[in-house]
C-alpha cells in the first residue's frame, strides 16, 4: 500500500454557515401557519381527545376558571416558533466562529484526525461560551461587524426569559429601564401624508398614484419586569423575517476563504 499522501478539498460555505438560522425560521413559520390555520375550524371549547391509536388516554379535570384553550395553544405554539428561531440564530454563529477560525488558519499537510480534533475543538469553545463573547469573538473576524449586534442580543435575552423564566420578565432580564427590550429589525411600507410617514395596513384605502415606499426599520417592544412575553401571529412573522436579517447580514460579513487542498495519509 502506498504511504502518498492523499489529498482531499476542505469546502467552507457561507450558505453553509447561516443554513441553521434558515432552516429554524422556515420550520417554524411552516409549523406555526399550519396549526393556527389548523386550530382556527377546531372545536377547543373541550379538552382534545387522544389519538385513535393510543391505547391508554389522560382525562383531565375543569381547568381553571376563565382559561381559554386556544389562547393558550397560541402561546405555546408562537413561543415555541420564537426560541427555535433564536436557538438557530446561536446555531448560525457558532458556525461562523468554526468558518472563522479556519479563514484565519488554513490548514496545509495534516492528517484527518488531526483535522476532526479541530472541528470538535472550535466547535467545543464555541458552544462553551455565552452569547456576547460568542458575537464578540464572530463579529472580530468579519470583513466587519454585524448591523444587528443590539438585536440580536434582544433576541437572545427574550429567548433567555421564554427557557428559564417561563416567559416572565424578571430583574435578570431588565436591560432597559425597568422591563427588557426586544428590537428586531423589519421591512417597513409606507407612504407620505402631510410630511408624515403612514405605516401600510391590510385592507387600508389611499388615494390612487400614491408613492409606496419601503425601508428597513426596527420595531421595539417593552416587557415590564412582572409581565408575560408573548407574541401574536402578525409579530412571528416580523420576528422571522428578523432571523433572514441577521442570516443575510453575518454570511454576507464572513471573510474569503481561498480553497486549499490538505493531505491526509
Amino acid at each position: 500500500m502506498s504511504d502518498d499522501p492523499i489529498p482531499i478539498t476542505l469546502t467552507f460555505s457561507r450558505d453553509g454557515v447561516v443554513a441553521p438560522a434558515l432552516r429554524a425560521m422556515r420550520r417554524a413559520t411552516e409549523i406555526i401557519a399550519f396549526t393556527l390555520n389548523s386550530m382556527a375550524d377546531a372545536d377547543l371549547s373541550v379538552s382534545p381527545r387522544p389519538t385513535n391509536n393510543v391505547l391508554f388516554g389522560l382525562q383531565f379535570g375543569d381547568e381553571p376558571e376563565g382559561y381559554d384553550r386556544r389562547s393558550d395553544f397560541t402561546d405555546w405554539v408562537l413561543e415555541r416558533g420564537f426560541r427555535d428561531i433564536a436557538h438557530g440564530a446561536r446555531a448560525a454563529l457558532e458556525e461562523a466562529y468554526l468558518y472563522i477560525d479556519f479563514a484565519r488558519d488554513m490548514p496545509g499537510q495534516t492528517t484527518m484526525g488531526e483535522l476532526e480534533e479541530r472541528f470538535d475543538r472550535v466547535r467545543k469553545a464555541a458552544s462553551r461560551v455565552n452569547f456576547m463573547q460568542l458575537l464578540d469573538a464572530v463579529n472580530a473576524g468579519l470583513t466587519e461587524p454585524l448591523s444587528f449586534n443590539d438585536e440580536f442580543l434582544s433576541l437572545q435575552k427574550a429567548r433567555n426569559c421564554l427557557e428559564h423564566r417561563h416567559g416572565i420578565v424578571s430583574e435578570k432580564d431588565a436591560d432597559h429601564g425597568n422591563g427588557m427590550r426586544l428590537a428586531l429589525p423589519r421591512l417597513k411600507s409606507f407612504f407620505m401624508r402631510d410630511g408624515e410617514e403612514v405605516e401600510l395596513e391590510r385592507g387600508q384605502f389611499f388615494e390612487a398614484e400614491t408613492a409606496i415606499s419601503i425601508r428597513r426599520d426596527t420595531r421595539e417592544r417593552f416587557f415590564a419586569i412582572g409581565s408575560r412575553v408573548t407574541f401574536s401571529a402578525e409579530e412571528f412573522d416580523e420576528i422571522a423575517m428578523a432571523c433572514w436579517f441577521f442570516a443575510s447580514d453575518l454570511s454576507q460579513k464572513l471573510p474569503a476563504i481561498v480553497p486549499s487542498n490538505a493531505s491526509a495519509p
